[in-house]
């Protein structure tokens, strides 16, 4: 038994997963804290993020000053609300795989795993419900479809990356990837 729990510490793919874990959740962290989820490309000057839209004032180039619009599309509150718990879940999950280099790995991992699982299903959930608000009167497209004078900004790019980093952590966490099982 202590030669199976020295192999479950020992294991390269918990320091990966624990590391791409709390990669994942600084990415989620940053992309929601950031406005810039889709940018205007005709001026470049409004930038609009889940809860709040920014705008770059010409007589002051470089400041933006930014806002929380009057109405926040129910949809995007709900993409915020589901990456919340995906949040709470990436870092359940990196605490319980450090966790499992202390004490109790094989309870500790179960608890990784699980709360990364949880991560992916509700950044899934995330990634179909932000574009079915495209259609918005600040925007002018329509749903699952972004008109041509927007593109997607640094802040989506980096959710996007949270949530394949977090698919590879679990992967890595469910031991999924591995060459050979090992018993």
């Amino acid at each position: 038994m202590e030669q199976a729990i020295r192999r479950v510490r020992n294991e390269p793919l918990n320091y990966v997963s624990t590391l791409l874990f709390a990669i994942a959740d600084l990415f989620a962290i940053v992309s929601l804290s950031t406005p810039n989820w889709l940018k205007a490309t005709n001026d470049g000057k409004m930038q609009i993020g889940l809860l709040s839209t920014c705008h770059q004032v010409k007589e002051q180039d470089g400041v933006n000053h930014c806002y929380i619009p009057d109405y926040i599309q129910p949809e995007w509150i709900l993409t915020f609300i589901f990456i919340i718990i995906g949040i709470l879940g990436l870092t359940v999950a990196a605490a319980a795989n450090a966790f499992s280099f202390i004490k109790y790995p094989y309870e500790a991992q179960t608890i990784a795993r699980f709360a990364g699982l949880v991560t992916i299903i509700f950044f899934n959930l995330a990634q179909i419900v932000f574009p079915s608000a495209f259609g918005q009167d600040q925007i002018g497209g329509a749903a699952f479809q972004l008109p041509s004078n927007f593109d997607i900004g640094p802040s989506y790019v980096l959710f996007f990356m949270a949530h394949w980093a977090s698919v590879i952590s679990e992967l890595c966490a469910a031991k999924i990837c591995r060459t050979r099982w090992q018993f």
